[in-house]
């Protein structure tokens, strides 16, 4: 099973300065590295649209790189496959990104521009509007040609009725559920636990989703995580489990269809003119007419491809060891022990003489001897015996 996060906030930078523009890029990169590594396979950047809607708007997100998502976290892959592992995701799956538009509706202009005739929301592969006030509602559930009706549970501004959300549900809209409002204060939690609930017993999980919609990868949680939070809003497990997979995938494979296919039959690719083995009279190839439902065209990323980029990055980043270079000037023979100690002999006086000097004793009996004149030195030496306090002089007789 697969798990997607359809909202990732993306903002435009407001100047064209480049301390701005890195800040809002990282963000980003953050964001969606911390997805890829909770498990998701896929992430839509969404932009935000609160006027009515211009030629300025059309989209212009650019998709993230291998590089830049190895360049915020090196050991990206690893990561990957192990949360992919946990949540028996197939490692050969492939991190696909999508763009998103989110409308704000409350007047009728706006209203008015939600068609699939319009160039600017073509631009775009998910259409979802957020409906301010009863009318833009009514619009959105009956009229408008979007994918996804976003519902802010935290402040709602119009009443939710059965009709409506049934008649959205039997066109194909779907509904979403952002989990980082249930992560705010406790007074907002509880405006969208009661008003979620509505939504959640009316559609008993068909046709909703579930995103993050988070400003920051801290509130960015886990599909386990999600799940469990879901039940707060009386939903089960197997439907909050479908909420972030099933219905998303449902979702996409409905949009890119009806962006590649005329009418559902008839596929529509754009060819160039300068290919000149393009012929009418020759059938195409099988590949031409093999289809990734799920595949926007661009930004799909392979785990395959990650690790290959993360080894390439390593192996130039790292020195070898020059072994023959380090070896010059040293002796063919290596170093021997005398080269390090010297050959000079050793100065150490000998520890097997014992006495420097004889000594001379006046008597056999006295147990202390003295050390007697130069003279006497001559005619005596020193017997020791076995017992060590016993000194014994001998004389010597020339």
């Amino acid at each position: 099973m697969t798990f997607f996060d359809l909202n990732i906030p993306y903002t435009f930078p407001s100047s064209s300065s480049g301390k701005e523009v890195t800040v809002v890029n990282k963000l980003r990169v953050k964001l969606a590295t911390k997805a890829m590594e909770l498990g998701y396979i896929g992430i839509a950047h969404n932009n935000s649209i609160g006027n009515v809607l211009s030629e300025k708007d059309t989209c212009t997100i650019p998709l993230l790189t291998l590089q830049s998502l190895i360049k915020a976290s090196p050991r990206l892959s690893s990561s990957v496959a192990f949360h992919r592992d946990l949540l028996r995701v197939p490692r050969s799956t492939p991190f696909r990104q999508y763009t998103r538009v989110t409308v704000k509706l409350e007047s009728k202009a706006q209203c008015m521009s939600l068609n699939s005739a319009n160039p600017i929301l073509k631009s775009y592969d998910i259409v979802a509007v957020r409906p301010m006030n009863q009318y833009a509602f009514d619009h959105a559930c009956t009229e408008a040609e979007v994918d996804v009706i976003s519902i802010d549970f935290s402040n709602l501004g119009f009443r939710l009725m059965h009709p409506l959300v049934k008649a959205a549900v039997k066109r194909g809209v779907y509904f979403e559920i952002k989990y980082c409002d249930l992560l705010k204060d406790a007074e907002k939690r509880r405006q969208v636990i009661s008003n979620a609930k509505l939504l959640v017993d009316w559609t008993k999980g068909k046709n909703l989703i579930i995103s993050s919609d988070s400003p920051s990868v801290t509130e960015l949680r886990g599909p386990n995580d999600v799940i469990n939070l879901m039940s707060l809003l009386g939903l089960s497990s197997e439907r909050a489990r479908a909420a972030i997979s099933k219905n998303c995938r449902n979702m996409i494979a409905k949009i890119l269809k009806k962006k590649r296919f005329h009418k559902e039959g008839v596929k529509v690719e754009l060819l160039s003119s300068s290919d000149d083995t393009f012929s009418l009279e020759q059938p195409l190839s099988g590949d031409f007419m093999k289809c990734d439902p799920l595949s926007s065209g661009e930004g799909d990323m392979l785990l395959e491809d990650l690790a290959k980029a993360f080894d390439a990055v390593a192996h130039k980043s790292s020195k070898a060891i020059d072994v023959t270079s380090d070896r010059k000037g040293l002796p063919s023979h290596g170093f021997r022990l005398n080269d390090i100690l010297g050959s000079e002999p050793s100065t150490q006086p000998s520890t097997a003489k014992m006495i420097d000097a004889p000594v001379h004793c006046k008597s056999q009996d006295s147990e202390v001897c003295m050390p007697d004149s130069a003279s006497s030195v001559d005619n005596h030496q020193i017997e020791i015996s076995e017992d060590d306090n016993k000194v014994e002089p001998t004389t010597i007789v020339p």
